[in-house]
């Protein structure tokens, strides 16, 4: 099971590594494919295994077009949606568009829970 927060740092190219102690898992549990979309209640970032994105955008295709809060829904998350996978040092290249709605710079921050992982800058009171 994932879990914790680690501090870890961004290159110039917008790569971010993901903690040492979860590659070896992510690689047995995915391969290294991943999807990364937005955190639509926080300026943060979702990364998921492909399989697990793969149930959660099966439950948003059921909700209701025809209902506003359900299809913006839809829209945020799958729409952000980008495939992703760890390249050999454990890194993961994000588009800038995410990027930016996280805020991420030099420094950042891994929350890490079960099965996905979140990415943000390290707000008042997480990791430095």
């Amino acid at each position: 099971m994932l879990r914790g927060a680690h501090a870890i740092s961004l290159d110039v190219k917008g790569r971010l590594a993901i903690p040492t102690k979860y590659r070896d898992w992510l690689r047995d549990e995915c391969d290294g494919q991943l999807v990364c979309t937005i955190d639509i209640a926080h300026p943060c970032l979702l990364l998921y295994p492909l399989h697990e994105w793969e149930e959660i955008e099966r439950k948003l295709k059921t909700l209701s077009s025809m209902d506003p809060a359900q299809r913006r829904l839809q829209r945020l998350l799958l729409g952000h949606a980008t495939e992703c996978e760890l390249d050999g040092n454990g890194r993961l290249l994000l588009s800038q568009p995410l990027r930016s709605h996280a805020g991420l710079d030099k420094k950042s921050c891994w929350w890490v829970s079960s099965t996905s992982l979140s990415c943000g800058t390290n707000p008042a009171g997480n990791i430095r």
